[in-house]
């Protein structure tokens, strides 16, 4: 676990960048608005596409949707392959220290959150690596009572230590913005003990291949495959999350025709879905591999966008 003091330096240090980001944007206006109602996609760093957004009175607060999956502090540099199948580097993850690297997730935490609408919310996806001390920066710039959840994505995948448990899950955070908050619980089957019916009044019950089971609030653990090998929505990006982990995440909290941001757009699964789904995305990447895999993808999923570049 990083040091409180490493905490503490990087809100401190995040709130200067936020501070001289918020500082320029009276030198940018009077330069053109984004497209009124297009999904777009950034080709730049996540700061200077921030500025643009936060300078843009139809987005500044508007968003209804923050997402982040960002590099998770793990101290390699991830590959994947391009559109000819090399071997490339996808995003560095190695920093100078914990420090600089809670630093760059406290800027986009401010970031979003003045992007986001009072009825919104922000998911961060980590894995425990750093998650317990990006906690803290959130209850810092969010405020703790806005915690909501922590949401366990459990999968399988290849490799275990013989040294520790087999570490198969990442941890994703949930906070809202204020105290009027939309989120529509999902349901998940439970099954009935023995699988039985149980015939009690006002409760409705449902039979499958398995047994009975009445659909309840779903719990805070999901079990949920990771894109395999073969599966068609692979797009060869390190790191890419499967849809239907990003599916469920946008439909608990917002309706069609809502902003959806994510300002590290990787392999594009939250812009992809959001578009599926009736949203409007705003993603952002500066590596070209990222934005090669977005740009193919959305073409193949008939997606329309904007590219923007610096």
């Amino acid at each position: 676990m990083g040091s409180l003091q490493d905490i503490r330096n990087a809100l401190d240090k995040s709130k200067e960048i936020y501070d001289r980001l918020c500082g320029a944007v009276n030198q940018e206006q009077g330069t053109p608005l984004l497209p009124g109602d297009k999904n777009c996609l950034f080709f730049m760093d996540n700061k200077a596409a921030a500025l643009k957004m936060i300078s843009d009175k139809k987005i500044l607060g508007k968003v209804q949707m923050g997402y982040i999956d960002p590099p998770f502090f793990t101290g390699v540099k991830q590959r994947g392959r391009d559109e000819k199948r090399q071997l490339k580097v996808a995003y560095s993850d190695v920093w100078k220290s914990r420090e600089d690297y809670l630093t760059e997730i406290a800027v986009s935490v401010r970031i979003l959150r003045d992007l986001i609408c009072d009825s919104g919310a922000l998911w961060v996806h980590l894995d425990w690596h750093a998650v317990h001390d990006v906690r803290l920066i959130l209850d810092e710039v969010f405020g703790e009572e806005n915690f909501v959840n922590e949401v366990i994505w459990s999968y399988k995948s290849g490799g275990a230590s013989k040294k520790s448990f087999a570490r198969k899950h990442d941890n994703i955070l949930l906070y809202k913005k204020g105290s009027v908050f939309k989120f529509y619980p999902q349901k998940e089957k439970s099954y009935n003990r023995k699988l039985r019916r149980y015939g009690f009044k006002n409760v409705e019950e449902y039979r499958d291949e398995k047994g009975w089971y009445t659909l309840v609030n779903m719990k805070d653990v999901w079990a949920i495959d990771m894109v395999g090998r073969t599966s068609g929505e692979r797009t060869g990006y390190a790191t890419q999350k499967p849809e239907a982990l990003l599916e469920r995440i946008i439909r608990s909290c917002t309706d069609e025709g809502d902003m959806v941001c994510d300002l590290y757009g990787g392999s594009g699964t939250t812009a992809t879905v959001s578009a599926k789904l009736g949203r409007r995305f705003l993603t952002v990447d500066s590596s070209d591999m990222a934005i090669e895999k977005m740009e193919n993808r959305f073409k193949k999923e008939n997606i329309e966008f904007v590219l923007i570049k610096e």
